[in-house]
């Protein structure tokens, strides 16, 4: 597997556990303490772990029946 491959499943494996099926806990494994997330809908960005849970809680409480579906992009 490339970087580029393990990238894309770490990214769906995140949306999917926290936003789909809203397992916060599954940030601390998967995200780094230093991410930062630049969402359009928010004026300032999402800073840390503590920061995306807030985000992923505050979404789910909106939408509760919030899911998404992944597509691949093919190499070929």
């Amino acid at each position: 597997m490339t970087i580029a491959e393990s990238n894309e499943e770490l990214v769906e494996r995140v949306s999917f556990e926290t936003y789909t099926e809203g397992n916060v806990d599954a940030i601390d494994e998967l995200v780094s303490e230093e991410h930062v997330l630049h969402d359009p809908m928010s004026s300032e960005p999402i800073r840390g772990r503590e920061g995306l849970k807030d985000h992923v809680e505050s979404l789910r409480e909106a939408a509760p029946d919030l899911s998404g579906t992944s597509r691949r992009r093919s190499s070929t």
